[in-house]
């Protein structure tokens, strides 16, 4: 099965990407700072998502699951063990996440068939694509093949949350 690592379980992280990717039949699993979601969700392995409308309609999302954001452990394990993961913390969260990535970067070109890191930027920012992998060179180094190891996909969301 597939799997993607969301870091961020706010609204856009769980009320789109989490959903869009449970539906198309991804394993979702979700990193947060927040330990009572990252219960809730893990208790649950389910979330749901209530459509607003003439008639509401409510979504259940299953298979997922949940990662605190300090157990960077078990957030490399994941990370190497997938091909895609979503970033969705805002903007001023993102200088954190940063060494993550770039360790999994590290550890994935060492491998004996490296597999590049697809990265869905969705955030709120302009040029958020430039903003980290400028970051990521800083850490990495100009010399680290870094367009050969990860996919940065700037994305533009609209949904009312």
């Amino acid at each position: 099965m597939n799997k993607i690592l969301i870091f961020g379980a706010g609204r856009i992280g769980r009320s789109f990407i989490g959903q869009i990717f449970s539906r198309g039949g991804y394993e979702v699993v979700f990193v947060d700072i927040n330990p009572h979601l990252i219960d809730l969700i893990n208790s649950n392995k389910s979330y749901n998502i209530i459509i607003k409308g003439e008639k509401d309609v409510t979504l259940q999302i299953e298979n997922v699951r949940g990662i605190h954001f300090e157990d960077t452990a078990r957030i490399m394990v994941e990370l190497y063990s997938t091909t895609v993961t979503a970033i969705s913390v805002g903007q001023a969260a993102l200088p954190s996440i940063l060494p993550i990535i770039a360790k999994s970067l590290k550890q994935r070109i060492r491998s004996a068939l490296p597999q590049p890191l697809d990265i869905i930027l969705a955030e709120n920012m302009r040029d958020a694509a430039g903003y980290f992998k400028t970051g990521l060179e800083k850490i990495l180094g100009r010399k680290f093949p870094l367009d050969f190891m990860a996919g940065l996909i700037e994305t533009s969301i609209g949904k009312m949350v």
